[in-house]
């Protein structure tokens, strides 16, 4: 099957990657597409029945600022975000028209990359950024609770920040 490709990637946020999937095994992944294919070892791979509960799974991904970047802005943002830390020789050259699940895949199934993505992400100021953009586009406001941040900001959204 051929497919028609692009040399940059599909630019829009996954919707997808808001509804985990719970397997037999006991794998929780944070969407159905091909990244249930790699190991564990990537950031939206959730965690495992047999290792925890689905309630402290589900608990650390309210915080996992890649999965949560990815529903915001989708995976091309993680591309720039490569580009811009100095790993675009290690970045495909072609990407799936208009999928998105191909960009995840490209770049969860390269460990450096994995690697690098985790290391921007573990920075708190774009932790804050994600919460922040969590509650401005999706209107959700767990992140900015869990890093009490809502006394840096009067208000948003309508919700008041703390005082």
């Amino acid at each position: 099957m051929d497919f028609v490709t692009s040399p940059e990637p599909p630019v829009s946020a996954c919707v997808m990657a808001g509804s985990p999937v719970v397997f037999p095994n006991g794998r929780v992944a944070a969407c159905i597409g091909p990244l249930l294919t790699l190991p564990d070892e990537q950031p939206m791979i959730l965690g495992n029945l047999k290792q925890e509960s689905l309630a402290s799974i589900l608990d650390r991904a309210e915080v996992n600022p890649v999965l949560h970047a990815i529903r915001i802005w989708g995976p091309a943002r993680l591309v720039e975000i490569l580009k811009q830390k100095g790993y675009s020789d290690l970045l495909p050259s072609k990407y799936i028209k208009n999928n998105i699940c191909d960009v995840c895949y490209q770049l969860f199934s390269q460990p450096l990359l994995v690697d690098a993505i985790q290391a921007w992400f573990a920075e708190i100021k774009q932790k804050q950024m994600v919460a922040y953009a969590r509650l401005y586009y999706l209107d959700e406001s767990t992140m900015l609770e869990r890093y009490n941040l809502y006394e840096v900001i009067p208000s948003v959204n309508g919700i008041p920040g703390k005082k």
